[in-house]
């Protein structure tokens, strides 16, 4: 599918941070978020209405900072929703990492000096941009094909469920691989559009009406009052700014690992020529903005051989 020019950007991704916020973060949009929730659940509950709750989970006891949730919130009955965007690039631990939020916001729930387990159910959900990653399986290897997968405890051999407590459910995107003209369910459509919204120009279906129509309704950027706009491209700006920061990293660091590599190699018993090259390594390294001091030992030059070399750039 091919995307339309940035500077004709009708509809928000729903799997950027901005777009996640603006569509399913909004109070605004309750109702649409309720709908959400209650398609992924598919019947085990159904949620009537939902509070949004501060995304911030205090740390445990022996925690030094607390975790910061993508959504929160919570149905009439007092059960938790976890919503969490994931981009592939966070993908590894994903399924811990959700059985660990899981965890902390059903232990929230246990107030000082009460005896009994007297809590609701926690409910996370991840809307992922690609798949459960292999190291979300026991054997390292496995792959799970559903697009909707829901893990909970449950006996193994008779499958006889626990009480509720803990519950994940991972929407797989990258399982999804409809057309739009195969999408003929509600569900179908929906994901359809949670899954391709940036590079949409109109309704993908035909004329549609209830939650599908509210969904795409949501995400045109031209919707948003100046407030959310404001909002939504600081927010948009801030994840590409974080995203290149962390790519410059990644390629620094490589760039950096050849370089001490081979200023170790040079460093053993050089010949006029190998310490010519040793002095090349170290010119790269100082123009890669790594102390001097480090370059030295890197290369076996002296300090004042790499002060030297410096000066010269």
């Amino acid at each position: 599918m091919k995307k339309i020019n940035q500077t004709e950007e009708r509809y928000a991704s729903v799997l950027s941070d901005a777009g996640f916020k603006a569509v399913l973060g909004d109070p605004d949009n309750k109702d649409l978020l309720i709908s959400i929730i209650n398609i992924i659940l598919d019947g085990e509950r159904i949620v009537h209405d939902l509070e949004y709750r501060n995304v911030e989970l205090g740390a445990d006891v022996t925690g030094k900072k607390g975790i910061r949730l993508d959504l929160f919130c919570r149905d009439e009955m007092g059960a938790g929703f976890i919503v969490e965007m994931q981009k592939a690039r966070h993908n590894d631990h994903f399924f811990k990492r959700s059985v660990y939020y899981g965890a902390r916001a059903l232990s929230l729930q246990m107030k000082a000096g009460k005896r009994e387990y007297d809590y609701q159910p926690i409910y996370v959900i991840g809307l992922m941009e690609t798949r459960l990653s292999p190291q979300s399986f026991a054997d390292g290897a496995s792959r799970d094909n559903k697009v909707i997968s829901h893990y909970e405890f449950i006996e193994r051999t008779d499958l006889i469920r626990g009480v509720p407590t803990i519950s994940c459910k991972f929407v797989q995107l990258g399982n999804f691989t409809k057309t739009a003209q195969q999408c003929k369910t509600k569900e179908d459509q929906c994901l359809y559009i949670i899954k391709h919204s940036e590079f949409l120009s109109g309704m993908p279906f035909e004329a549609q009406t209830g939650v599908v129509d509210k969904l795409l309704d949501a995400c045109e950027v031209a919707g948003f009052n100046e407030e959310k706009r404001i909002k939504y491209d600081n927010e948009k700006m801030s994840e590409i700014d974080y995203f290149y920061e962390m790519d410059c990293e990644r390629a620094e660091g490589r760039a950096e690992g050849r370089s001490e590599g081979l200023a170790e190699g040079l460093a053993q018993g050089r010949t006029e020529g190998e310490q010519a090259k040793a002095a090349e390594v170290a010119k790269a390294m100082l123009t890669k903005g790594m102390d001097t001091q480090i370059v030295a030992e890197c290369t076996k030059l002296s300090f004042e051989q790499v002060e030297e070399l410096k000066k010269g750039l």
